[in-house]
């Protein structure tokens, strides 16, 4: 099993506590019926046991210094690849060779004092980061163009259309919040029963053919659909139920952490035909990964057990899942034990999921 640090875990305590003004999206209600999916742990098979469909791979150099970590992430427009970590945005061509950087952590005008999330506006083709309660934008050449403030610091973001969307992790009322791009106003969506005491720091937004929205802690999956959250899946774990003792005080929550038997929804990408689902069990402070692969037209699904699967591995990164129904991961092409070169980038590695059946 893949054993983690509660350091590692994905909840962080965040500091900043500020009040915005915030309204309510005239149409957040539930639709009647939403579709249901169940985890069948007799339908598990070990990943030793799959012809796993693997296309190709695009290694990213480490020009310029360029050295990104197996957990770091990316974004792509057309032929062009923006990857990035905690500290710094790099961008590729399509076959992987370094093009430029877009700024750097620190407390100038044109830097970024976190790098929390990272969004492209594909239509004036910018790369925006989201730094506390500020977003910085750069033209794909690396040069800085400007920013917009706000006074809520948040920790996801997606910029859509014409529109902001934001998470804070469940530490304000609403499940979400959007915004038109001026961000002059920010409108709440979807009032929250509960708010956690640690407020979730994830990237909550998937971008794939179907924008979907997600948190760890619960099994419900959203779509964004014109200009609206829409509750699309609820997913069945049997006895795998998130603890309500989660939404408690700080010790409640690591002792969730480290002594209880539940899943949470890791990542979760979808396109037309596939609703792809990382699962991450927690059994007393040990995690067991599961690829969760639904083909929404017949409703059969393959769920893959990663045993003992190494986090530098690409298996435990995926980042957007195709129209062509491909899976993009990134990591190193590795399983468990292997050892991998510390001065060499990990890859984009394609599955064509469809393969599986």
């Amino acid at each position: 099993m893949l054993k983690k640090k509660i350091s590692n875990t994905i909840v962080a305590i965040i500091s900043m506590c500020l009040i915005i003004p915030v309204y309510s999206c005239q149409n957040n209600s539930m639709p009647s019926s939403v579709e249901e999916y169940s985890f069948n742990i007799n339908e598990v098979v070990n990943i030793s046991d799959v012809k796993w469909p693997v296309c190709d791979s695009i290694y990213l150099d480490t020009a310029n210094n360029s050295i990104l970590a197996s957990n770091s992430s990316f974004l792509i427009d057309g032929d062009d690849i923006f990857a990035y970590n905690q500290e710094r945005i790099f961008h590729y061509d399509k076959h992987g060779k370094y093009l430029n950087s877009m700024g750097k952590t620190g407390h100038g005008k044109n830097e970024y004092i976190e790098l929390v999330d990272v969004a492209l506006d594909k239509r004036k083709k910018l790369v925006e980061v989201l730094s506390v309660n500020r977003i910085l934008k750069y033209d794909y050449t690396g040069k800085y163009v400007g920013d917009a403030k706000f006074e809520e610091p948040f920790s996801s973001f997606l910029h859509l259309g014409n529109q902001y969307w934001f998470s804070s992790g469940r530490r304000l009322d609403h499940l979400t919040y959007k915004s038109d791009e001026k961000l002059q106003t920010i409108e709440g969506c979807m009032v929250l029963d509960k708010k956690m005491k640690i407020p979730m720091m994830e990237k909550n937004f998937s971008i794939s053919s179907i924008v979907a929205f997600h948190e760890s802690f619960s099994h419900d999956i959203y779509h964004i659909e014109n200009n609206q959250m829409i509750w699309a899946y609820h997913l069945i774990f049997q006895n795998l139920e998130i603890p309500e003792e989660i939404y408690g005080p700080t010790e409640e929550i690591m002792d969730v952490l480290t002594s209880k038997h539940f899943a949470v929804i890791q990542k979760c990408l979808e396109n037309e035909q596939f609703l792809y689902v990382l699962v991450n069990e927690y059994n007393s402070g040990e995690n067991e990964l599961y690829h969760w692969i639904i083909n929404k037209a017949t409703r059969q699904s393959k769920i893959i057990r990663l045993n003992k699967v190494s986090p530098e591995s690409y298996h435990v990164n995926p980042v957007t899942l195709t129209e062509d129904n491909r899976i993009l991961f990134l990591g190193y092409n590795i399983y468990s034990e292997e050892k991998y070169n510390n001065g060499v980038n990990p890859s984009i590695i394609s599955v064509d999921i469809s393969k599986l059946w």
